[in-house]
């Protein structure tokens, strides 16, 4: 059994990962909960984006105000948060999830080719959300 603490206000829950028992788990199992934030920014992503025309989520209208505006930027901003939060970087999801591939997988990885790697997969996450931005303006 694996604990999760509630911060305040629900701002998402904050994970223990010297628990013991998650240290037991598997990698897909760490793998997936770290995921489970970003999965839910995606599913939001989805669910919203079946009420906006195909095609026209990243075009904003004139009308700044309009509640199909606010539906399309509700959904760029989440879709922008589920890929920042993959970055591999130490307190994000996405450095939980590097760190267990890693201990799994590439234990005879130098810390060299650890560090380049994790720096070539946030540029290119940081330009993906960069053309995101770009497309929405």
């Amino acid at each position: 059994e694996v604990s999760f603490r509630m911060l305040p206000f629900t701002l998402g829950t904050a994970f223990d990962v010297d628990n013991p028992k998650f240290l037991r788990l598997g990698i897909w199992s760490k793998v997936l909960i770290f995921l489970s934030g970003s999965l839910c920014n995606g599913f939001l992503v989805l669910a919203t984006s079946f009420s906006i025309e195909s095609g026209s989520i990243f075009k904003p209208l004139d009308n700044h105000f309009d509640l199909t505006n606010i539906t399309r930027a509700f959904i760029v901003l989440n879709l922008m948060l589920c890929i920042f939060n993959l970055f591999p970087l130490s307190r994000f999801d996405g450095g939980h999830i590097f760190n267990a591939i890693v201990a799994r997988y590439g234990t005879h990885w130098s810390h060299r080719i650890i560090h380049d790697v994790k720096i070539i997969v946030t540029a290119l996450l940081a330009l993906l959300i960069f053309y995101i931005y770009r497309f929405w303006i």
